[in-house]
């Protein structure tokens, strides 16, 4: 009864559920049930070993959410290390590392050189001609745009919708690498493809699962629109630039 107890209390306060030592409690069960004659004790038993097992299962979303949701907790960033080659580590110590001591020397001819291009700027006064004016400009928000008319929002949806049914069909087995996905020939293209594929996981079209150990996303996607909840939506940056869309290339024709 005090092992149900504590795994029900757990289950509807929303503890930690690494706090109970399942392996300890699995002992003390085993220790007993050769005591237990009675059908109620037997059943008793029963409900015991299903409430750890629920404790299981709770362990298993526990980690699966703390992995996807990028926290960096002191057993992540210690296996992440230990997964690491030790070049790896020497030349992340070596971007790494500024010396926070520094000589600089401005001398006699560079300052005639700077002299001598101050002279020869236009002046300010002078500089904007020719160039249009600057009113007006700025960006300028998608809702905007669809109102004024540059963007159809048929056509949009259409897109999105067109994007959706590609990765329901390369993602045969459940989830398909973020880069493979939105890989195009061209890095405009690719550009493009992650543009629409972030307002697919924004509208719940399917889902980013990230693994922080081995530095992997993965887009999971829904068979019908799911609304995530504010509480447990996250905001994940992936940086885009032509680098590293030349990797990204490079990976793809290895296989």
């Amino acid at each position: 009864m005090r092992i149900i107890d504590l795994c029900e209390s757990i289950e509807a306060k929303g503890g930690d559920p690494f706090d109970v030592n399942v392996r300890r409690e699995f002992e003390k069960l085993r220790e007993y049930l050769r005591m237990w004659k009675k059908p109620p004790e037997l059943v008793l038993d029963a409900k015991t070993v299903n409430k750890l097992a629920s404790l299981i299962k709770l362990q298993d979303r526990w980690v699966k959410y703390r992995s996807t949701g990028l926290f960096l907790d002191p057993l992540l960033v210690e296996l992440k290390i230990r997964s690491l080659r030790s070049e790896t580590l020497a030349n992340a110590l070596a971007r790494a590392w500024h010396p926070i001591i520094t000589l600089e020397q401005l001398t006699l001819g560079r300052l005639k050189e700077g002299l001598e291009y101050w002279r020869k700027l236009t002046p300010l006064e002078g500089r904007g001609k020719g160039l249009p004016s600057p009113e007006g400009m700025g960006e300028m928000p998608f809702e905007e745009l669809l109102r004024l008319g540059f963007v159809s929002e048929t056509a949009f949806n259409q897109m999105l919708n067109e994007l959706w049914d590609e990765l329901k069909e390369k993602a045969a087995g459940g989830k398909i690498d973020y880069w493979e996905f939105i890989f195009a020939d061209s890095y405009e293209e690719t550009l493009r493809r992650a543009y629409l594929t972030s307002f697919l996981l924004t509208l719940g079209y399917g889902t980013l699962e990230v693994d922080p150990i081995k530095d992997e996303r993965f887009i999971v996607p829904f068979k019908k629109p799911v609304q995530a909840s504010q509480k447990q939506a996250v905001s994940v940056p992936i940086a885009m630039n032509k680098e590293q869309w030349e990797k990204v290339k490079e990976k793809i024709a290895k296989k």
